[in-house]
């Protein structure tokens, strides 16, 4: 039982709590002041907040945070309601701020942050100084910005400091800007985080290292989806994302790799949207080495000729595995480009009414394609199809291996290649210089 003893006469509405002892009850359990008990968590009504909608509690939170700061790794509490901020919320050490969750419906009911900021962060954790065994914890409360006016982020993680920090349950909506940036991060988990209806991208994670998203949406958003973006030497332990979720994200492609290695691409479903034909994807990977892209859902909202589901430029020894794709273009499943190589794609399907998850080749090299069912499979014509590798691949549209003009298809392999009566493989060499299919092995094919 817990028990509670005060040594001085109670006077109503003037006893102090560090005045009044407090003990667990449990085996071992010590006794301390209800101060001290009560101190082992704040909340930002504590200092003043008020969470009516109305009350603008921006100098409340910061008092609160700051307060957590001081005390080292502090906790803060959001409880429900809706705060009002004008200005940065502002965090430089490591803290645990949680609140009472948020649903997303008509009421909004939960904790909601409800700013106004135009330009710069809305909530930010940067400029920390030092060295800390743990990172950020930050769980189960909304940010919510002025409808999409300005240009301001929603949540801002900034710098190497912030260490195996841990994001869950929150969701970010309608700011002018970013509604997450990770800057120059290591080892951050994002868990059920929700970007949606922002103004820019979804999430935007720049030169950051162990970066892992965990069942996480981008939703309705003006930019892209994710946008992952690393030079190849900050970058060489990339990005997760695991059963994650992007739709109706209007800027770009939906996810989006730049300068990473090892990044990975899990069971996630992901649609590249947009009302125009444009050149995207539903995942972009550019730059970057060792991507492991397997078995992800892959779909748009329009199926336009220029849109892929997987496009790779100037990747290399990526891993494309049992993913299916539905309502692209026929030959638009997998696009490489000329400085593409030494890639895998194998055992991709799709089952769309227009483009199945065929693949497109141009002047990529040393690639593998691997049981590959679909529409649409076309290397060439002008093509660089050197030293490719097709096995057991099957095409219901068109299935077409071409020496083009000037291609250049030494060292191509196809073994029990399926083509239908559309189809065609020609062989031999063009009039204008191609240097046609030498050492080609076609078995069963």
């Amino acid at each position: 039982a817990i028990e509670i003893v005060s040594n001085e006469t109670a006077i109503v509405g003037g006893t102090d709590a560090g005045l009044v002892t407090y003990n667990e009850g449990g085996a071992g359990a010590v006794t301390r002041t209800v101060k001290a008990k009560l101190q082992e968590s704040v909340s930002v009504k504590d200092f003043g907040a008020v969470g009516d909608g109305v009350t603008d509690d921006t100098a409340s939170i910061q008092a609160a945070l700051d307060y957590a700061q001081s005390i080292g790794y502090g906790s803060v509490h959001i409880p429900s309601g809706t705060y009002i901020v004008s200005s940065t919320l502002s965090v430089s050490t490591p803290i645990h701020v949680y609140g009472d969750g948020f649903s997303v419906s008509a009421s909004s009911k939960g904790s909601i942050i409800s700013t106004s900021v135009l330009s710069g962060n809305a909530f930010e954790f940067v400029n920390a100084v030092g060295s800390f065994d743990n990172g950020l914890l930050l769980e189960d409360f909304a940010i919510v910005g002025p409808n999409k006016s300005g240009s301001a982020k929603g949540l801002v993680i900034q710098g190497s400091v912030w260490t195996n920090s841990t994001v869950k349950n929150i969701t970010i909506r309608t700011m002018g800007g970013v509604g997450v940036s990770i800057e120059d991060c290591l080892t951050a988990n994002f868990e059920n985080v929700r970007t949606q209806a922002n103004a820019g991208n979804g999430f935007n994670i720049t030169g950051s290292n162990g970066v892992r998203l965990f069942g996480c949406m981008s939703e309705s958003n003006s930019g892209l989806g994710y946008n992952f973006s690393a030079s190849p030497t900050e970058g060489d332990n990339g990005p997760v994302m695991i059963a994650c979720h992007a739709e109706e994200n209007t800027g770009g492609s939906a996810v989006k790799f730049n300068g990473y290695i090892n990044p990975m691409v899990h069971g996630c479903w992901i649609q590249v949207a947009n009302s125009v034909n444009a050149d995207r994807a539903a995942i972009d990977i550019e730059d970057t080495s060792r991507a492991q892209i397997v078995g992800n859902y892959l779909t748009t909202n329009s199926p336009f000729p220029s849109f892929s589901a997987i496009k790779l430029t100037g990747s290399t020894r990526c891993t494309i595995i049992s993913n299916s794709s539905t309502d692209f273009a026929a030959a638009r499943g997998v696009v490489e480009d000329s400085t593409s190589s030494r890639n895998a794609i194998i055992a991709n399907s799709g089952d769309g009414a227009i483009g199945e998850m065929g693949f497109t080749t141009s002047s990529s090299t040393g690639s593998t394609y691997v049981s590959y069912m679909g529409a649409g499979g076309e290397v060439g014509p002008t093509s660089y199809a050197a030293r490719h590798t097709f096995l057991n691949v099957a095409g219901t549209e068109l299935a077409r291996v071409d020496d083009g003009a000037g291609a250049n298809t030494t060292g191509l392999v196809l073994y029990d290649v399926q083509t239908s009566a559309v189809a065609r493989v020609r062989v031999g060499a063009n009039d204008s210089g191609g240097t046609g299919f030498r050492m080609l092995t076609i078995d069963n094919s």
